[in-house]
Formats: structure tokens, sequence, C-alpha cells
């Protein structure tokens, strides 16, 4: 087999793939072999008739098949012997292939577009913006969370200390240290504010009221503000003379149609 590579362009090649008699030869017997294990003909069982007989009754069926195959494995040994990284096949002009000769068949063939990749690393991208955000510290909780937790240690302190004051007098008493310990059980379970959460929701919930009506009352300020530029002013007093005239006319108006 001979491979001769023609630059047609940057990206465009030309691949001429021939192959020597004997190659193309082995192609024609593995062809006219397949047809006879599954030619049926009178006087033979499937598969065991001669193959000058079947290459006589398929011939047509054998030629096509045979050319196809010579072209495929043109191409197939081709790129592998020239390595090029085929994108895709432009034309394919065949030649003549017999059996008898060798074949040569020409490929136009477009290659991958080799292009330098730059560096990656540093470039913004979203996702390393995300990923960013993500690596980074998390943000100071909210005060209402540190008081919250303040009031807490201070209740887990107070409780601790009491529980210590009362084992200790009864132990000065001689009391059962059972029963100290149940009367130390019950004092720190009582302590615990069950409804703080309630307290809590209820007292956001106020805060968010106080806050929409600051902000009603900022925004009628902010109108306020507006009106008394001197251009506002202007429109205002203009609109005022207005309805100080429809009003006075719409009095006379009243006024004529009652004495008549």
């Amino acid at each position: 087999m001979n491979i001769e590579i023609q630059d047609v362009s940057a990206s465009r090649k030309t691949l001429v793939v021939t192959l020597d008699k004997s190659e193309v030869e082995a192609v024609h017997r593995s062809v006219v072999a397949e047809i006879a294990k599954v030619a049926s003909l009178p006087g033979f069982r499937p598969g065991k008739a001669p193959a000058a007989v079947v290459e006589k009754r398929y011939a047509k069926e054998i030629e096509g098949e045979f050319k196809t195959k010579v072209v495929n494995k043109a191409y197939s040994d081709g790129l592998e012997q020239s390595k090029l990284e085929v994108f895709s096949v432009v034309d394919v002009k065949e030649g003549v292939i017999e059996p008898s000769l060798s074949a040569a068949v020409t490929f136009t063939v477009d290659l991958r577009p080799e292009f330098p990749v730059p560096e990656y690393k540093g470039l913004s991208t979203e996702i390393g913006r995300i990923a960013s955000q993500i690596g980074a510290e998390m943000p100071a909780r909210p005060p209402l969370m540190g008081r919250l937790e303040r009031f807490a240690r201070m209740i887990a302190v107070a409780v601790g200390v009491s529980v210590l004051f009362l084992f200790a007098v009864g132990l000065l008493r001689e009391m059962a240290p059972r029963d100290l310990f149940l009367m130390s059980v019950g004092l720190a379970v009582s302590a615990i504010p069950e409804g703080l959460p309630a307290v809590v929701t209820l007292t956001l919930a106020i805060g968010v009221g106080i806050s929409m009506f600051s902000a009603i009352t900022v925004t009628r300020t902010f109108l306020k503000m507006v009106l008394g530029t001197p251009l506002a002013r202007s429109h205002w007093l203009f609109n005022a003379e207005e309805t100080k005239h429809s009003t006075a006319s719409a009095r006379r108006a009243s006024a004529e149609a009652g004495g008549e």
C-alpha cells in the first residue's frame, strides 16, 4: 500500500491511497466467500456452491460489495498510517477497481483545525465567581441571633447556679440524693422558656409592621419635600386657581338659575 498526501489548503488535504494487487484480490475473495455462505443455487446445498458459480450468478452484487469494501479498506488503512485528524470527508474518487489490478482511491478530507489554547487559569467566569463565593467565609450572623445566643447562655448559667445551690442546701439539710436529683431536673426543665420562639416570631412581625409604616412615612415626607420646590409649588398654585375659578363659576350659575 502506498499513501500520498497533497495540500489543498491549511485545513483541507487530498489523500491518495493505492492498494496493491494482492490486497485487492484478498478483498475480492473475502466478498465472494461471504456471499457463497448464504447463496442458494439449484443443485447445490446452501453454502456449498463453487466460488466460480457464485461469482457468475451474483456478479452484480459482488461487484458493488467489492468496490465498497476496497474503498473502506483504503480509507481506514490510509488514516491509520497517515495519522491525520479528519473532521469530514469532502469527496471520494474511486478510480478503476478491478480484482486483478491495483486500486488507487483519492479522498478529499477536511482536518480538525489546530489553534493555540490560551491559559485558562485566572479567567473571570461565572462558575469561578460562584465557586469563590462558596469558598469564601460566611458573613457575620445577624445581631438578633447573637442576642438570642447570649440570652440562652445567661439562662443556662442561671439554671446551673440555681441547681447547684439547691443541691448544696439539700445536702446540708440531709435530704435524700434521689429527691435532690429530681428537684434539680424539675428546676432545670421549668426554667427553659418554651414560649421564647413564639415571642421572637411575634416581635419580628411587629418590627416588620413598624418598618413598613416607617417606609410609608418616609415616602410621604419625600413627597412633601418635592411639593415644596418652586416648580412643584407653581403647579400646585395653578391648579388651585383653576379649582377656585371653576367653583366661583358654578356658584354664579346657581345664583342666576335661582333668580330666574
